[in-house]
């Protein structure tokens, strides 16, 4: 059994749209990739997976992981 984290950021990811915050503007400049919102699967190969928390960002985590 595995545990894969596939975002780690608050809900709507980082950056936010309405935040100019020190960390969104690292994103924003370049400095630092974008973070998806908090979710993990749980699970194996053989049994399947169990995706706690589901973001609409699931599409994008799955093909990054």
């Amino acid at each position: 059994m595995e545990l894969i984290v596939l975002g780690s950021a608050a809900g709507g990811g980082l950056p936010q749209w309405n935040c100019a915050g020190g960390q969104s503007k690292s994103v924003w400049a370049n400095e630092r990739p974008p973070q998806t919102q908090a979710s993990v699967a749980i699970g194996s190969l053989r049994d399947g997976y169990v995706v706690i928390n589901a973001s609409p960002d699931l599409r994008q985590q799955i093909i990054a992981t």
